[in-house]
């Protein structure tokens, strides 16, 4: 695709054979509307992967509220409380957000 960075991934139909996978070559590059939407998604994408590494609540509601699945900052902050207290034992770098997150409620 000629209108991506070659450093980010795409997920795309590809043909699997003993040479390992070959992209399907009727998408070989995507119109702005498509970039728009792209580009907003891999805006989440990238911040996601901050805030996974920063532990810091704020970051992640940086992540959601970039998302265009998350319509609100009252639903940014109550997914991210729900899901970081959910997923705790996975979540070592969030460790002083999760006591201060527990404290709170």
């Amino acid at each position: 695709i000629d209108n991506i960075p070659a450093d980010w991934a795409v997920e795309m139909t590809c043909k699997l054979g003993r040479d390992g996978a070959t992209p399907h070559p009727r998408i070989t590059h995507f119109d702005d509307k498509v970039m728009g939407l792209i580009h907003t998604i891999k805006g989440f994408e990238i911040a996601a992967s901050n805030a996974a590494l920063s532990g810091e609540f704020n970051d992640v509601l940086l992540a959601l509220n970039l998302s265009p699945l998350v319509h609100s900052d009252r639903d940014a902050e109550l997914l991210a409380r729900e899901m970081i207290l959910a997923h705790e034992k996975w979540l070592p770098n969030f460790a002083d957000c999760i006591a201060e997150l527990k404290k709170a409620h």
